[in-house]
């Protein structure tokens, strides 16, 4: 229905469908979830589409500017900002009741691990719009198989946590120029018996300042995961986790450029990334000084780790390609995304970005753009060399 009413699904998110007028401008975006849509866009255009669903499939329920979609309240303030939450849904979330006879490093009984496993997945719902407590859930999760009674403590705690700092995330309406912001921070040391350490990244929308990585931000995808592969330092573990923040990135990159431009091929998009030509530039930050170092090198040397020259030559190739316009390196009392995998830290940070949609960064950047293959030797003001590199840009 929503295609004959001229809607065309994402390629990169077929649940995200685009209308874009006879000249390519996106007049309208419908976000699909069974039979619950929301939807943006020009009056006009809206209310055609609304008016051949209902000739389709009958008289819909409409609600605007304040409503519930999925389990979280949005609310459109008159400055166009959106603010989202779901402090209702965890005011309805119960501790589970702790008993003084409890061998805290006991095993649960099923009964008490069905309990465990219940409240887990509440907690785990409301990650969907607090990045801080995304680690503690993780966590937590892992030993989701047979927990202790020392993990229904700490999920109590997670929620105690949840109740006492309730926030809502804050959409600003930015304005000029705008770029992609991929943060990527990784921990060398394992959580549990596995030999898999921790990865955090952090993808948001920002305002395009010069030498600047933060500014204004959207936070529109992050994760804390486990890294795909076994580590054997702190740099296999940052370069990996920076390829893996790559991956996401390029997908919502890819996503953007079908928005503002219309709708694409697989081929089209891979031949669009081939260039780094998205229609937001992505710029990647990190806090390992050594991978920073390796990519912007001259030359390519083999680490260490042998094994890691593929993926160090693969940065290099976004760097090249442009897929990355420009790489940071920033103080680790700066990183955002360091939330993501440690849970000894503040949770300040990340709750501003949330809040109030700002990512400080006090301490001066160090940044590197390389020059286009393309670019001639006049281009570059008669300076030989593979880039740029600026410091002090904060």
């Amino acid at each position: 229905v929503l295609k004959g009413l001229g809607g065309k699904p994402m390629k990169s998110e077929p649940c995200l469908y685009m209308w874009h007028d006879s000249r390519g401008n996106l007049t309208m975006l419908c976000s699909t979830h069974v039979d619950d849509f929301k939807i943006t866009g020009e009056q006009s255009t809206v209310e055609k589409v609304i008016k051949g669903l209902e000739i389709q499939v009958g008289k819909l329920k409409q609600e605007t500017t304040e409503f519930e979609h999925c389990g979280i309240k949005h609310r459109q303030l008159s400055n166009k900002d959106v603010v989202i939450h779901q402090n209702h849904y965890v005011d309805q979330l119960k501790a589970i009741p702790m008993s003084k006879e409890w061998n805290l490093e006991a095993l649960c009984t099923p009964a008490d691990s069905a309990s465990y496993m219940s409240l887990l997945g509440g907690v785990a719902w409301v990650v969907n719009t607090r990045t801080d407590i995304a680690i503690f859930v993780g966590a937590l999760q892992r030993v989701a198989k047979s927990p202790k009674y020392v993990d229904i403590k700490r999920l109590n705690t997670v929620l105690r946590f949840l109740k006492r700092h309730p926030i809502e995330t804050t959409f600003k309406k930015l304005t000029g120029p705008l770029k992609l912001v991929a943060i990527s921070d990784s921990a060398f040391k394992r959580q549990d018996e596995s030999p898999l350490a921790c990865r955090g990244s952090l993808l948001a929308l920002s305002t395009d300042a010069p030498n600047q990585p933060g500014g204004d931000i959207h936070v529109i995808d992050y994760q804390s995961k486990k890294q795909k592969r076994v580590t054997r330092s702190t740099y296999g573990a940052e370069i990996h986790g920076l390829a893996d923040t790559m991956e996401a990135a390029r997908t919502i990159a890819c996503a953007f450029t079908e928005l503002y431009t219309g709708t694409k091929t697989f081929d089209q998009l891979a031949k669009l990334e081939d260039n780094g030509n998205y229609y937001y530039p992505i710029d990647a930050c990190l806090d390992a000084k050594s991978v920073f170092d390796s990519i912007i090198a001259a030359d390519l040397k083999t680490p260490s780790e042998a094994s890691l020259v593929n993926i160090l030559g693969q940065m290099r190739e976004h760097m090249a390609c442009r897929r990355i316009r420009t790489l940071y390196w920033i103080d680790t009392r700066d990183m955002l995304a360091d939330g993501l995998n440690k849970g000894a830290i503040s949770r300040k940070p990340l709750m501003q970005a949330l809040v109030q949609g700002i990512w400080r960064v006090i301490h001066p950047p160090v940044s590197y753009t390389h020059l286009r293959a393309h670019e001639t030797r006049e281009d570059r003001g008669g300076r030989g060399g593979v880039g740029k590199k600026k410091g002090g840009g904060g």
